[in-house]
């Protein structure tokens, strides 16, 4: 076999590894004319927007986008028509079947090819897990119930309005410093107990004690307390909720 007959199988199997990645890729691959028509993309985009890609191959990218997002998207796109810079954003791709789906797009010019070539990648978990986090941030901030957050060791980590209305505290007082700040001077600790109680994955509810505010003054509280795991289910915090007990 001759060097140019080498050099073209060389080529030709680069070529096949080449489409080979692109088509199993996970992400979301296309090569976009700078009209803004597909030229090329792979099996993702039908996975994750449920239109067959013959339809798809038919579409300018801009109708891929949820109306919504349209007008970004296609500033972007204009951007990428005049410049060699890479860009990054986020917009909603429409889904044949149910609701639009949020993708994170790389996008990168080609103006000697005349084509930008797109990345994307499904993101809707994340979307989805920061509207939860957003939601429960809100809850928290609203309660009438003092919510505060502590290490396993015991240090204050979060410090909600209705915690600072109950002891006095604001929460740039108390950030860092131990919840034992808050049991009365001559009052037996229980705390260290109820932190190994929960390192074990424990709840302890409904405990009756007097906390300390700010002014001295003495406030009894029913608590709960519970563990706070992380996504492999293992115990890395600690909630205390606290209500103040008008019965006493």
């Amino acid at each position: 076999m001759s060097f140019l007959d080498r050099r073209r199988a060389s080529r030709r199997r680069e070529d096949h590894e080449r489409d080979r990645l692109f088509e199993l890729s996970a992400d979301m691959l296309a090569v976009v004319g700078l009209d803004g028509m597909f030229r090329q993309l792979n099996a993702s985009w039908e996975r994750v927007t449920g239109f067959p890609l013959d339809e798809l191959k038919a579409m300018p990218v801009i109708d891929v986008v949820d109306r919504h997002d349209q007008p970004q998207v296609a500033a972007e796109l204009e951007k990428l028509r005049h410049t060699a810079e890479q860009r990054e954003f986020e917009f909603r791709c429409r889904s044949r079947s149910g609701p639009p789906v949020w993708v994170q797009c790389t996008a990168t010019p080609d103006q000697e090819a005349e084509a930008i070539y797109l990345a994307a990648r499904d993101v809707m978990a994340r979307k989805l897990a920061e509207a939860q986090s957003s939601r429960l941030a809100a809850i928290v901030e609203s309660s009438n119930d003092a919510i505060v957050s502590a290490s396993l060791s015991g240090m204050i980590e979060s410090w909600n309005p209705a915690a600072e209305r109950l002891f006095g505290y604001r929460a740039s007082e108390v950030l860092g410093r131990p919840l034992t700040m808050l049991v009365p001077r001559l009052s037996t600790d229980l705390t260290p107990q109820m932190l190994g109680q929960v390192k074990t994955g424990e709840r302890v509810t409904s405990l009756d004690v007097e906390r300390r505010r700010k002014d001295g003054s003495l406030v009894r509280v029913a608590l709960t307390i519970s563990p706070v795991r992380d996504s492999m289910g293992m115990v890395v915090a600690t909630s205390v909720i606290a209500r103040e007990r008008n019965d006493a």
